[in-house]
């Protein structure tokens, strides 16, 4: 699943099960996580969940500079790339 809109559902999907959005809320590209989202320690089981769907180990130190749902996107998608090539 490397592909940007594939990656682009696959979070949107997780973002509403583990923050539990309500299903008539859809969340832009460039909602903030926790100003917008009202995201918090649910974020931990949405990062493990997405490392598992993906296959992908993704770095604290790479987690701790996403605020937005893009940002989610473009890491989990050049992550992949980048296995993808390795």
């Amino acid at each position: 699943m490397s592909n940007k809109l594939n990656i682009e559902k696959l979070v949107l999907k997780l973002l509403h099960y583990y923050i539990c959005l309500p299903s008539e809320h859809i969340p832009s590209l460039q909602s903030r996580l926790v100003e917008d989202l009202q995201a918090g320690d649910d974020l931990l089981d949405f990062i493990l969940e997405i490392q598992s769907q993906l296959n992908l180990k993704i770095p604290i130190s790479s987690w701790e500079k996403v605020r937005t749902v893009q940002d989610i996107i473009d890491l989990v998608k050049m992550l992949s790339e980048n296995m993808g090539q390795g």
